[in-house]
């Protein structure tokens, strides 16, 4: 069965709409172009668009949301209210209230960056530069600044940092309970081995470093399942065994590794 075909009014806004798309269809934009397209339908599928090339246009973001303003005043009946719910949809994927199409181009170009930075870090040349770039720019840094550093106490919770209360004459005071404890009652976020009774051991099980201080061990669910607080699911692990698990997928295969110190 054949899709309907709507007909567009004949009115200002019908001229301004093709002026816009024949306009940017000569500029004959390209994907490989540092600057962030969406592909617009001339005439929109739910009205009997076709994907072919000559009804596909390059718009920035900006560009694409004035289009859909547009086609909402070019059609009256059914295909005006497919075009008010496609123009909804466009601005309430990103924040959920109606913006401007200012606004949806600054948020559609701030999501592209981010992902161009994405897969900028996934190359080891990028990283190396970067690196390097870092320890020129501290390579002279004054160490002694690091004595006037007052250490952020802990939470009561033993999970997490605590809160700031107040700054005075450039001194830090804090409060005895973290943001999430002030916000959700004491022991918000206590993981739950912690709450089952399983209390970590002074060794790491993997490695068998030893150390007085808890902090520097973290508990391994071997199974992956954090609601299976089993004592022989459990395992205590030092912070370098956690990371090569996690980096090599190594799960609970006892191996050679030994400890750094």
């Amino acid at each position: 069965m054949a899709q309907q075909q709507y007909i567009s009014l004949d009115n200002k806004y019908s001229k301004t709409y093709y002026n816009l798309v024949n306009s940017r269809k000569e500029l004959n934009r390209q994907r490989s172009d540092k600057c962030y397209y969406e592909n617009h339908h001339i005439i929109p599928k739910s009205l009997g668009g076709s994907n072919k090339k000559d009804n596909m246009v390059l718009l920035t973001p900006r560009e694409h949301c004035i289009a859909h303003l547009l086609l909402v005043r070019m059609y009256s009946g059914l295909a005006k209210y497919k075009m008010q719910s496609a123009i909804n949809w466009m601005t309430r994927s990103i924040i959920k209230e109606n913006i401007s199409s200012r606004t949806y181009e600054l948020v559609k170009n701030e999501l592209y960056q981010r992902n161009l930075q994405k897969e900028l870090w996934k190359n080891d040349d990028y990283i190396k530069k970067k690196q390097k770039e870092y320890k020129e720019k501290y390579a002279n840094e004054d160490e002694s600044i690091i004595e006037g550093i007052n250490m952020r106490p802990l939470c009561v919770c033993g999970q997490r940092p605590a809160a700031i209360n107040y700054k005075k004459k450039n001194k830090v005071y804090y409060r005895k309970l973290c943001e999430t404890c002030l916000r959700n009652g004491l022991g918000h976020g206590t993981p739950r081995w912690k709450l089952a009774g399983y209390e970590k051991k002074s060794y790491c099980e993997k490695c068998g470093y030893k150390s007085k201080h808890s902090e520097q061990f973290n508990v391994y669910h071997v199974d992956g399942n954090l609601e299976n607080c089993r004592p022989t699911n459990l395992k205590t692990i030092c912070a370098n065994c956690q990371r090569i698990i996690q980096k090599e997928g190594y799960r609970w295969r006892q191996g050679d590794l030994k400890p750094d110190f």
